[in-house]
């Protein structure tokens, strides 16, 4: 039986979520792309993205949200979790709302 890592690993998909959002700054339609990799260290689920908020946007390090790995949850439980997760950022957002 695959692990997680493994099954992810061999998904024959772009490995990132992309989400159509309204920038609160320009009125504009965009979209925010998450780029999700596997931190293999951390044994976790690494979803990177562009600042959506000024503290994220003056931070020297580049915004993410992480979700650890369990390998008793299927793979599609934890892709859930984790576009749940990037869904509440852009809520949370100051600079983006969900179009």
């Amino acid at each position: 039986m695959e692990t997680i890592k493994e099954q992810f690993n061999n998904l024959n998909k772009l490995k990132l979520f992309e989400i159509e959002v309204i920038d609160k700054r320009t009125n504009e339609k965009d979209y925010i792309i998450f780029d999700i990799e596997i931190d293999e260290i951390q044994n976790t689920f690494v979803a990177t993205y562009p600042a959506t908020t000024e503290e994220e946007e003056r931070s020297i390090y580049v915004a993410n949200t992480i979700l650890n790995i369990d390998d008793d949850i299927s793979l599609d439980i934890h892709l859930n979790q984790l576009y749940e997760d990037c869904v509440s950022i852009i809520i949370d957002s100051e600079f983006y709302e969900i179009n």
